[in-house]
């Protein structure tokens, strides 16, 4: 049932249901928000299981209106946010009792020393989001596969736990399909035409690209390139979905995603 001592178990719970109270008074764009989600989802994977009805619960609690009309504002989206929160820590308490009752003291696996994604192999619903500089395109990325229901791997996000950068992408690289976000951090130009200088992705970008593609197969990584980027010409002749301001990219994305075999339903947009 679980990968997770009860006394461990218990203090993510606490430590989940502790942040949660300190978010009231927030909103869902907060970074506080958004990281607090993802770790109380990994923690309630690693703790009950990929399948488990208690994870399900909590991801598929709402925190935004259920209907958006022109003219809404912030009044507007704060009693739906306090109500999922209230909820959310609702359910985690009671997920706490049923720990404290029900759980032996010995539950454990060999494996408990590894992060939470290190254990599962390959898991078809985990996307690793490939990024640079641009924060607010990473963040507008990593919403939308969310809400798609698949589990996000940011790099940054996770704990280093004293590996090399290297090391801890390599463990965190056993996804089931790549999502490469080329934004126009840096700039560049042949030698000897300096003046004739591009918009680039930046360069751990292009590595981690040619990584992924090398690993899971081209079918299953997907390139987000935003206007005006120069593209690698080793990559030419692969289909890119443009990561247009207006957000027709996600549409896009998403058949792209779906015909390439990924669990996800398009309709469940906007309903997380």
């Amino acid at each position: 049932m679980t990968n997770m001592a009860r006394a461990e178990a218990l203090t993510r719970l606490e430590e989940s249901i502790d942040q949660c109270r300190s978010l009231k008074g927030g909103s869902t764009d907060t970074q506080d928000f958004k990281v607090w989600h993802r770790n109380t989802s990994v923690a309630l994977r690693y703790i009950f299981g990929e399948q488990s009805d208690h994870l399900e619960e909590f991801q598929n609690i709402s925190y935004t209106p259920w209907v958006y009309v022109s003219g809404m504002t912030d009044a507007d989206f704060r009693p739906p946010y306090e109500a999922g929160l209230n909820r959310a820590e609702a359910m985690l308490l009671s997920m706490h009792e049923e720990i404290e009752e029900f759980w032996k003291e010995d539950r454990k696996t060999e494996s408990r020393d590894l992060a939470p994604e290190t254990q599962r192999t390959g898991s078809g619903d985990r996307v690793f989001l490939v990024h640079g500089r641009d924060d607010g395109a990473k963040d507008s990325v990593a919403r939308y596969l969310a809400e798609l229901g698949l589990g996000v791997v940011v790099l940054h996000e996770q704990p280093n736990r004293g590996r090399t950068i290297i090391e801890k992408f390599e463990d965190y690289s056993d996804v089931g399909s790549a999502i490469v976000l080329c934004t126009g951090d840096d700039v560049g130009s042949l030698r000897g035409a300096e003046e004739d200088m591009e918009s680039r992705a930046r360069q751990n970008v292009i590595f981690e690209w040619g990584y992924f593609v090398g690993k899971l197969g081209r079918e299953r990584v997907f390139a987000l390139v935003a206007e005006g980027i120069t593209r690698p010409s080793d990559y030419d002749g692969v289909i890119y979905v443009p990561f247009d301001a207006s957000g027709a990219w996600r549409l896009l994305l998403g058949q792209e995603m779906r015909a390439a075999g990924l669990p996800i339903d398009l309709n469940q947009l906007g309903r997380r």
